[in-house]
């Protein structure tokens, strides 16, 4: 929680120091400065996981011979599973807490949507459509639906998908018309309708934070004031801010009906304001575009550096530990990892079973993103010796580590020792292990007809699920029953890619096939 109200302060205080510098520039800058600062209060910083290059480990290649074609199993570098020590919303302190935040956010935001509703509901009822008002007006496309009403202020617009432009129906002076018709065409046209949305969404889930009301309201002020500087620019020198000021005037008392609604008055304070604003002409200059630039880069770094490394989190023991989750938040901090090794395996025996387990699994892990294999393998070996102290995740965890550590050391028959031992726990991807790591194993070891049959097996299960075949399955298929000399099985398996899975190299294979059998029968 901590992490999650100091980065969003930080980034508040970075913005607001922007807004003021910008104070001279567009609104519609200022607007987009405010919306960022808005959403980082939605972001749960210190779930954040940032990616590391882990470092690479030998790549294991299949080469068959007499054909010229190759082809690459087992690839993937090691897959460490990461045991990480934040929940996802750490930043809710319990859950009935979190509860009643949303409850009450989802009852503000029904009320909104009820208000809005309604509103349209009785507006439509009782209003007329005057689509000829753009004509009048000297428009000369219908942009899109005008409705005129009573009682409501000199105009509004609505809608996001479906837009309607809302106008007074007392309202005969035609060039006012022009002008409240620009002004909330400009709002459709900056899609500000959708933005006021998104505004009211973080308002309401984020009702308990007094910050966020001040940005809604100062982003609202903006919204108003990008489309008066837009609307400035396009019509004479003073027409509209003299004819903003008649309109003012006339309904400073009014405000739009619900909250979701763009209404052309606002309140008096704000009023003066936007005429103020009107007297002078605000454009983007460079040194505005550098100001923008710096303090982004100064507010993505204070977030993004609470976000944790893969790196890190890969080497973390359970989440329910909390001595050790605490012992390596600090370790991070102070980029001690190594340290903090050495001295859980010089206190191993001070901890208690569940400790010792969650000690090595975060040592072993360690080991193998320092590319120290043999040590993590020397570990995981000591884990699977005790597994009943161990949950089935570990267990799956653990054997996927070591057959893939011994595989990429050429280890093939050794690695199979730990596949086969997974292929008996209940886990979903028992097709995949079979394939890619039990009977390419085999077949690196020229155990040519275990391989097959594994594969088989693994085939077979893809088709009962009416699942294809994968490419690199049918490649090893082709592979081992060209190494049997089983050549009509092979020219079979090289039709069976080509129809699945069309390429000029599939081709190229099949021929040669049929070709080398055509050989060996002359």
């Amino acid at each position: 929680m901590f992490t999650y109200f100091s980065t969003n302060l930080i980034i508040t205080a970075f913005s607001i120091f922007t807004i003021y510098l910008l104070k001279q520039a567009p609104a519609r800058i200022r607007l987009y400065i405010c919306l960022v600062a808005l959403l980082a209060w939605l972001v749960p910083w210190s779930a954040i996981s940032l990616p590391t290059i882990p470092k690479p480990i030998n790549i294991v290649e299949v080469m068959l011979p007499a054909i010229d074609f190759s082809e690459s199993f087992g690839s993937k570098n090691v897959n460490v599973t990461t045991i990480s020590t934040n929940e996802s919303f750490q930043i809710m302190p319990t859950t009935w807490l979190f509860l009643l935040v949303i409850s009450v956010a989802i009852f503000l935001l029904l009320m909104d949507l009820k208000s809005y509703l309604s509103f349209n509901r009785n507006a439509l009822a009782r209003s007329t459509q005057r689509n000829d008002l753009w004509e009048k007006a000297g428009f000369s496309t219908q942009h899109c639906e005008i409705r005129c009403l009573s009682g409501e202020g000199p105009g509004m617009a609505t809608g996001i998908k479906k837009s309607i432009i809302w106008l007074d129906n007392d309202q005969q002076d035609l060039s006012m018309t022009q002008m409240v018709l620009l002004h909330e065409l400009t709002h459709i046209q900056q899609k500000d309708p959708l933005i006021l949305w998104a505004l009211i969404i973080m308002q309401r889930l984020l009702w308990w934070n007094p910050l966020i009301w001040l940005g809604v309201r100062y982003a609202r002020q903006q919204i108003e004031l990008s489309c008066d500087e837009r609307c400035k620019r396009q019509l004479p020198t003073n027409n509209y801010r003299d004819k903003l000021i008649e309109i003012i005037l006339e309904n400073h008392n009014k405000k739009p009906p619900s909250a979701p609604i763009l209404g052309i008055s606002f309140k008096s304070n704000f009023n003066v304001t936007r005429i103020q604003s009107l007297t002078e002409d605000r454009i983007m200059k460079n040194k505005y575009t550098m100001i923008i630039a710096i303090t982004s880069i100064l507010a993505c770094w204070v977030g993004l550096s609470n976000a944790a490394s893969l790196h890190s989190n890969a080497s973390q023991p359970e989440a329910n530990n909390t001595p050790f989750a605490q012992k390596i938040n600090e370790a991070n901090a102070n980029n001690s990892l190594p340290t903090l090794v050495d001295e859980f395996r010089l206190n191993m025996d001070t901890y208690s079973l569940d400790e010792q387990v969650s000690a090595k699994v975060f040592i072993a892990n360690f080991f193998t993103m320092e590319g120290k294999f043999e040590q993590a393998l020397k570990i995981y070996t000591d884990l699977l010796i005790n597994r009943e102290l161990l949950s089935q995740e570990q267990v799956v965890r653990v054997l996927n580590h070591s057959g893939n550590m011994l595989m990429s050391q050429n280890k093939y028959q050794e690695a199979n020792t730990y596949w086969y031992q997974l292929i008996e726990l209940d886990i979903h991807n028992i097709p995949e292990i079979k394939a890619n790591k039990i009977a390419v194993n085999h077949y690196l070891s020229e155990e040519y007809e275990l391989a097959i049959d594994m594969l088989n097996d693994a085939t077979a299960s893809y088709l009962a699920q009416d699942k294809p075949i994968k490419q690199t399955w049918l490649r090893l298929q082709f592979g081992l029953y060209f190494q049997t000399e089983q050549t009509q099985l092979a020219i079979d398996a090289a039709r069976s890619l080509m129809e699945i899975y069309p390429s000029d190299r599939n081709q190229r294979q099949l021929d040669n096939m049929i070709a080398h059998s055509i050989s060996i029968s002359s």
